[in-house]
């Protein structure tokens, strides 16, 4: 039994409501007192795997960071997110469990995550330029991977196998780095994780409905031939000429299969983080001026 069994409730639906986009998805609902998350269906049947997507609410922190900020470089202040951060260690059952993090740099590295970081809780907790990247891995038990996103893309994977968590920042540098790809090649060369073996998850992002880009952002997709392969655009619902609408779930989705992970094992949560700001922080519709919702990841010990 999950130690926040007794004290949660959750619930499964199947999303029809939560964006414009046209795919559905079941997800499942936890809420704990003043707290909302979400968790991917897949991963909740694995009995080594906690993992939580928090909503913005049931926080300590003020607008325009109202509520549960985690993001320390948006102008919250800071003993708020870390109190915030403690709360959501405590919604997931294991409050003793430090938390893991890094400086997002909007590229394509993977760090990993090993068990000197239980020794550092300065740097745990305030990882400043001392650990750069956008995705983190780990075999260690009893801590929590975290990163914080407001309309970035949120990837989680799991292989069940070799009992390795690993979380990733995918905004459009990144993706057009092929930081998903990158990320299952860093699992495979460094735990021998098979591909084939990936559950992996798509969380909140900013949608297609949403993101609008320029000639810019789409010279960027095509450096890469496997990411120029995977990008996934539509037209501008203005219809000009200059300006598309980027899908980043689609195209990391693809970036996934084209790294051989299979697709009946990635779950995607067809929420639009600036449909609905409601929910999650959203830097594109708030402009700029929010702040950042946590998605964590843990292994418990065998």
């Amino acid at each position: 039994m999950k130690r926040y069994a007794t004290i949660a409730v959750r619930k499964r639906w199947e999303e029809e409501t939560l964006c414009a986009e046209d795919e559905r998805a079941r997800v499942i609902e936890v809420q704990q007192e003043t707290r909302l998350s979400f968790q991917f269906e897949h991963f909740s049947q694995e009995p080594a795997l906690i993992h939580g997507i928090f909503s913005r609410k049931g926080g300590l922190s003020e607008a325009p960071y109202a509520s549960l900020n985690t993001g320390l470089s948006v102008g919250d202040d800071r003993q708020r997110v870390f109190a915030n951060r403690k709360l959501l260690s405590q919604t997931l059952g294991y409050p003793e469990w430090p938390m893991a993090t890094c400086w997002i740099v909007h590229g394509n590295e993977v760090v990993e995550v090993g068990a000197e970081w239980k020794l550092d809780h300065d740097e745990l907790r305030d990882p400043g330029f001392r650990r750069r990247g956008d995705a983190l891995m780990t075999q260690e038990p009893g801590l929590f991977l975290l990163i914080s996103f407001a309309d970035c893309l949120p990837i989680l994977y799991f292989d069940p196998a070799h009992r390795v968590a690993a979380l990733t920042h995918a905004g459009w540098r990144g993706t057009a780095g092929g930081i998903a790809i990158q990320t299952v090649e860093a699992l495979a060369n460094r735990y021998g994780s098979r591909p084939a073996d990936l559950l992996v998850g798509l969380a909140p992002s900013i949608g297609p409905c949403c993101y609008e880009v320029g000639s810019d952002v789409l010279a960027e997709m095509e450096r890469l031939p496997d990411v120029a392969a995977s990008t996934v655009t539509l037209l501008h619902p203005a219809g000009r000429v200059d300006r598309w609408m980027l899908d980043l779930k689609e195209t990391n989705r693809r970036q996934l299969l084209a790294a051989g992970v299979l697709p009946e094992q990635i779950e995607v949560m067809p929420i639009c983080t600036a449909c609905r700001t409601d929910l999650f922080y959203s830097h594109r519709k708030e402009q700029g001026k929010t702040g950042r919702f946590a998605v964590l990841m843990g292994v418990r010990p065998e």
